[in-house]
């Protein structure tokens, strides 16, 4: 693999201006968190965990992250585009791993509520064979329902 070529096996003290091995170690480090999403997301204990109606989507997906580089505006916030969507016959999932320090779960709660919703559910754990696998709210509005997960890093994962 070109990464152990470029990191000479060396993967924890990497020197930041190693550019080859830093960037291997990204592409590594997306690939693997990209899998782990479509694994957990896929998992049908998970799914009945979190009420998701059976038979409803075939496969979860991220969204496609090569399309990000065809994009030339940010967006800073997406409450607007979620305010939006609280106007359709929709259900959506939100979630936040409960140690993720990019996105933390209480901002990503914070604008949830900014949508000023019903709260159909508070706040209750959901299990994966009898474990606190991380806690769930609903909300609703109309036809509209929105909830919210958060999920729990392994014991012995990283923070």
């Amino acid at each position: 693999m070109i990464t152990k070529t470029n990191c000479k096996g060396e993967y924890t003290n990497v020197d930041p201006n190693d550019a080859p091995c830093v960037e291997d170690l990204e592409e590594v480090t997306e690939s693997y968190n990209y899998l782990f999403a479509f694994i957990w997301a896929n998992d049908k204990i998970v799914q009945d965990a979190l009420n998701i109606r059976e038979g409803t989507i075939k496969d979860w997906e991220r969204c496609n992250q090569s399309l990000s580089s065809s994009y030339t505006d940010d967006v800073s916030s997406s409450v607007d585009y979620h305010r939006n969507l609280t106007k359709k016959n929709l259900r959506a999932l939100v979630y936040s791993g409960d140690h993720d320090m990019l996105v933390p779960y209480v901002g990503t709660q914070e604008w949830i509520r900014s949508l000023n919703l019903s709260v159909d559910y508070n706040w209750r754990p959901w299990l994966v064979n009898a474990q606190v696998a991380g806690y769930t709210e609903a909300y609703t509005k109309k036809a509209y329902t929105l909830t919210f997960a958060t999920v729990k890093a392994r014991t012995g994962d990283p923070a």
